[in-house]
């Protein structure tokens, strides 16, 4: 019986010990765009990104220890964090025109992005709440495709691959004025921006400057803004592209809108910073005791070598109990502009066990302090400890099977039964937007009927489904 790795809940795997290089993007320093990035042409296929950051567990840091555990049990608590401020929502305007293609959009591309952009509604130009796909807001149209790609044989008779369409595929431009909250610019701290999910490229400008380019339409993307900020109001603007050549990879069995259909908010951290981790639990054979590991990734953007330091970790219940009462690991030393990965190992005794009966989760704090004991970073996430057993198919050279026999999949030792059923994020009045109102009705209903599995259908869902599904049950097959 193969024992499955058990409960990763937020981090990305990374390798024990890994050191690299760190060389943000200065706002002085020219982004080589060249705007052909989303054809497939020339090249360009090789480019899915430009001066995007690392992908990792995207964190959020928050102020005190207290802040931290409540953003776990309540997931829009994060808002509330003295370093996380929100683009999206009810009380957030945008500004929004939508064209046929890139040439028809040519004309406004030209300036869009400057602070003293007129954005006349003869243009086309509309006031716009976020996130929500273009096509629920009176622009262009969705697209059901299944086994085809969704190219429109009225517009583009033939789009040979990886190219994209350029007769029919809408261009929307997007502009936001924002002002930094005070608390976001306190000491040497960078500034972030995060798109959860836009279908499918867009270039991303700050005060008229070319910041980067991104495809990936369900990934969340982080950019570095820190050197192209001003004090007072910046103006962000977006330029989506609603195919580009990352769409023959995405094709599948679903509707099209284009758009920002995620949210986008402002992260600020510290320049000596918990990057990434990684979070394994191990399950002793009587399903009592665990091993837990800890990986954390550390960045050091300043111009000066961190030794000293230490990463601290707690584990609580709700009921504020500290299963872990701050197992630690030293910081051995990170080199300027340099990352390291350290590792914290310890062994709980007892946890309650996390499955879709009973989803038991502790809320897992990350505490960054620098050589003098001062607290310089905290972040949290859900933890559950739970274990998967299945038997591994094992093939031949010819990768013809040769397993004869299959043991029942488990979870914690007793026998799994996966009731399950696809899931797209798709909603009448939002497009790709599905609201978190709607995604706690679908758990609540297919809770109600049996069903305890959710399939993401091909793409990364939003974070707020997986909270969900960690925090009252729902197994996910990605």
């Amino acid at each position: 019986m193969k024992k499955g790795i058990a409960m990763v809940l937020s981090g990305l795997l990374a390798a024990m010990p890994l050191t690299g290089s760190i060389t943000p993007k200065k706002a002085d320093a020219a982004v080589s765009f060249t705007h052909q990035e989303w054809t497939g042409k020339n090249g360009n296929e090789k480019v899915f990104q430009v001066n995007r950051a690392p992908a990792t567990c995207n964190a959020v840091p928050y102020q005190d220890a207290a802040s931290a555990q409540s953003a776990v049990w309540e997931y829009n608590d994060r808002e509330k964090s003295d370093y996380f401020q929100m683009l999206t929502g009810a009380n957030e305007d945008w500004e929004l025109t939508v064209k046929q293609n890139d040439q028809q959009a040519s004309g406004l591309k030209n300036g869009f992005m400057n602070a003293n952009y007129n954005a006349n509604p003869a243009d086309g130009w509309k006031t716009v709440q976020l996130p929500r796909s273009w096509t629920r807001l009176g622009f262009d149209f969705s697209i059901y495709t299944n086994v085809g790609e969704p190219w429109q044989s009225k517009y583009d008779s033939y789009v040979p691959a990886p190219n994209a369409p350029t007769n029919y595929n809408p261009v929307g431009l997007y502009r936001k004025k924002f002002t930094l909250d005070s608390t976001m610019q306190t000491g040497d701290r960078r500034i972030y921006i995060q798109f959860d999910g836009v279908e499918s490229a867009y270039y991303v400008y700050v005060n008229g400057k070319e910041v980067g380019y991104s495809e990936d339409t369900f990934s969340p993307h982080r950019f570095d803004i820190t050197d192209y900020l001003t004090s007072g109001e910046n103006t962000l603007a977006v330029e989506v592209h609603k195919f580009c050549d990352g769409t023959w990879f995405e094709d599948q069995d679903m509707i099209y809108d284009g758009g920002i259909f995620r949210d986008v908010f402002l992260v600020s951290t510290p320049s000596v910073q918990i990057s990434d981790y990684t979070v394994r639990t191990d399950l002793d054979n009587s399903y009592t005791n665990a091993d837990l590991w800890i990986g954390v990734e550390v960045s050091n953007m300043t111009s000066s070598s961190k030794t000293g330091w230490t990463i601290e970790a707690d584990a609580f219940d709700e009921e504020g109990n500290n299963i872990l009462s701050g197992v630690s690991a030293q910081v051995s030393g990170v080199k300027e502009n340099s990352k390291g990965t350290f590792e914290i190992k310890t062994t709980v005794k007892s946890p309650k066990l996390w499955s879709a009966e009973t989803p038991n989760i502790y809320a897992l704090l990350l505490t960054l302090k620098d050589d003098k004991g001062k607290v310089q970073e905290i972040v949290s996430t859900q933890l559950g400890f739970r274990e998967i057993g299945f038997t591994r198919t094992e093939v031949n050279g010819s990768y013809q099977v040769t397993t004869k026999n299959w043991q029942a999949i488990t979870i914690n030792g007793k026998r799994l039964m996966l009731k399950g059923v696809n899931r797209h994020d798709t909603d009448p009045f939002y497009g790709k937007a599905v609201p978190q109102k709607t995604m706690e009705e679908d758990v609540r209903l297919m809770q109600q009927n049996n069903v305890n599995a959710i399939r993401t259908s091909h793409y990364s869902n939003d974070s707020y489904l997986y909270w969900l599904c960690n925090k009252y049950g729902m197994y996910v097959m990605g």
